[in-house]
């Protein structure tokens, strides 16, 4: 069942938090800033719980923060897309939207920045959100403008979806990818087995171009990570997976396994590896991976 999304845009002023710190935090080196700094507030809004965030950075040092809050007036799960172009010192809103149906809560959440131009820069960010169903629910993915907050659509939607990750190629593009890649990973639910789906655009973001299934479960796939690397050895870049494998739909902890694109970013996966069957103690007994 698709949910239409309806954003509704309103800027906000934000102000950053003081604190009194009595112990003098100096840098390693002089000249250099010091490891840790003063918390800083994103959006002081007392009235949300901020707590599913997920922060990113693009190719120019900006930095991006996206977190959800319920809005509770009319029980609407609402989402937040903020910048800070000043390392994160100080925070502006870029989108603020409400996402109907009332009464659905976004589980997951993550974000990345895509582009590497003012003229090209995009934000992606993606969720699950969950309506009665505490594993499941719609699976999502919107654009949008890295400079002006524009929601730019929906790069995907789908059903049945137990958790969602995203990892682009924009520091290091891969071969075949104009001007640069998005990889996205998702566990699927169907009726007679579990899917472990990847998909990816090879042009910025623009349209997801590419689409495989990297494992069936007849048990129960949850949690996902994905991740991409280029080396001297891999010069053509690849992404890398890694999700959980549980017996059934109650059964956590579980497997971990992973696998990679060979030899492009949209090749067909390599064959998944058990990573808890390297010690005989973690069998069966890890969730989590990231």
């Amino acid at each position: 069942i698709l949910i239409f999304l309806v954003l509704i845009f309103s800027m906000d002023g934000l102000k950053s938090q003081s604190i009194n710190n009595n112990v003098p935090v100096l840098p390693l080196k002089s000249g250099d800033s010091p490891l840790f700094g003063k918390d800083i507030i994103i959006n002081d809004q007392p009235g949300q719980d901020q707590r599913n965030v997920a922060v990113c950075s693009a190719f120019n040092g900006w930095i991006f923060a996206a977190y959800s809050y319920v809005y509770y007036l009319q029980d609407l799960p609402a989402l937040v897309i903020a910048k800070s172009t000043d390392n994160g010192v100080t925070w502006t809103v870029l989108d603020s939207g409400i996402v109907t149906p009332s009464g659905y809560r976004f589980k997951y959440m993550d974000i990345v920045a895509i582009g590497d131009s003012l003229s090209n820069l995009k934000v992606i960010l993606a969720g699950v959100t969950t309506n009665g169903f505490p594993d499941i629910g719609q699976g999502l993915i919107i654009k949008f403008n890295g400079l002006t907050g524009v929601n730019e659509g929906l790069l995907m939607i789908q059903s049945f979806i137990y958790d969602i990750a995203l990892s682009t190629d924009n520091n290091y593009p891969a071969a075949n990818s104009n001007h640069s890649s998005l990889g996205v990973l998702y566990s699927e639910y169907t009726s007679s087995a579990d899917s472990l789906i990847f998909r990816s655009s090879s042009n910025g973001g623009f349209t997801l171009d590419n689409k495989k299934t990297i494992a069936g479960s007849s048990g129960h796939f949850h949690k996902v990570a994905l991740t991409y690397g280029r080396s001297s050895t891999f010069p053509n870049g690849t992404y890398y997976a890694a999700w959980e494998d549980n017996s059934n739909y109650g059964s956590i902890p579980g497997h971990i396994y992973t696998a990679h694109t060979y030899p492009y970013f949209n090749s067909p996966f390599t064959a998944p590896v058990n990573l808890d069957s390297l010690d005989i103690e973690t069998i069966n007994m890890c969730k989590n991976p990231t």
